[in-house]
């Protein structure tokens, strides 16, 4: 999803595939936590170690028995690549 040669470049260049949209969600699950919430998910942005943008699914949960401490949870990141669709084809909702 970024485009990295190997784990060190990854996790040496991480910092700079984030944008804006993404702290912004990571934000938001920092307030859901704040408000007593126990599971998010956004669609967001980040880059990849090129600069080329990626639409994302980000999702957390706090793992079953940790609502109280928020000690353990879960999340992960789900590159959304939508590319393959021939351009020239409607999106499935209008068709």
């Amino acid at each position: 999803m970024q485009r990295a040669a190997g784990k060190n470049e990854l996790f040496a260049e991480l910092a700079n595939t984030f944008t804006p949209q993404l702290f912004d969600t990571l934000r938001q699950k920092l307030v859901t936590l704040w408000q007593g919430g126990t599971a998010m998910t956004a669609d967001t942005e980040v880059k990849t170690l090129t600069g080329e943008s990626r639409k994302v699914t980000v999702s957390f949960a706090v793992c079953p028995g940790y609502e109280e401490t928020l000690a353990k949870s879960r999340g992960f990141f789900a590159a959304l690549k939508l590319d393959f669709l021939e351009p020239s084809l409607p999106p499935p909702a209008s068709r």
